[in-house]
């Protein structure tokens, strides 16, 4: 075959090849032709999404029963964002539990080796948890406060909410912020719609102080002009002063 035919057929495999694919060129000096060796695919064989915290438990779809994998250290990307290793005994399935110590997606990805088979790669995208926290306040016995869920980003549209609330409040529903005239802990979970991933409880606690009251004077005496007042008493709780004597 002519120079100019193999440089054509060579041109057109590299193009065939390259739709999907990574390659590198081989120039061995006995052989001067370019030839296309795949190195990996850009895309993994197989691919999912899980929440941080989460357990990837993934076995090939088409494996035979009593199929075991090992897998090497995978990439991760961001670098460092998943901690990870390799997995050199077998197991009944990929299993790896991963949390993403940032606030974006990562990526992980495997290259599997199953006990029959061929090697194969898996790409795990590791999706952030939410995070939440939840205002405290201190009222007076018949004043109302607000109990307010705030997420650690986006928007409080951007979740749905699930409280506990104290023994006799009515569930205040898929809310981020609420009223409350009882004392006691309210707590609540966060779930990010897109992600539907969920974070931990987040709590506030809400304290009813009794109400200030001042009892009655310990006297009321009648006095002519020019005659000392006997100090006049009364039993309080909780205030510091009368302003008014009355």
């Amino acid at each position: 075959m002519s120079w100019s035919k193999r440089l054509f057929l060579n041109g057109f495999l590299l193009l065939f090849l390259g739709m999907g694919n990574s390659f590198a060129l081989s120039n061995n000096e006995n052989d001067p032709k370019p030839v296309p060796t795949i190195t990996h695919s850009i895309f993994a064989d197989y691919s999912l999404s899980i929440c941080s915290g989460a357990t990837v438990n993934f076995t090939h779809p088409t494996a035979a029963n009593g199929t075991t994998y090992t897998w090497t250290i995978p990439s991760v990307s961001p670098g460092g964002s998943v901690n990870v290793s390799a997995q050199p005994v077998a197991q009944a399935s990929v299993n790896p539990t991963l949390i993403n110590n940032t606030s974006s997606a990562a990526i992980v990805t495997y290259t599997v080796t199953p006990s029959v088979g061929a090697i194969f790669t898996l790409e795990v995208t590791v999706k952030p948890n939410p995070s939440v926290s939840v205002n405290s306040s201190s009222i007076c016995a018949g004043f109302t406060t607000s109990v307010t869920a705030t997420p650690g980003s986006g928007l409080s549209t951007s979740y749905n909410y699930v409280w506990t609330v104290p023994g006799g409040v009515a569930d205040p529903g898929n809310v981020s912020t609420f009223t409350t005239t009882t004392a006691g802990t309210y707590s609540v979970i966060i779930t990010d719609k897109v992600s539907n991933c969920s974070s931990v409880s987040g709590a506030g606690t809400v304290t009813i102080n009794p109400a200030n009251t001042a009892g009655a004077a310990s006297s009321t005496p009648t006095l002519c002009i020019n005659t000392a007042l006997t100090n006049i008493t009364h039993t309080t709780t909780r205030a510091t002063g009368i302003s008014n004597a009355g």
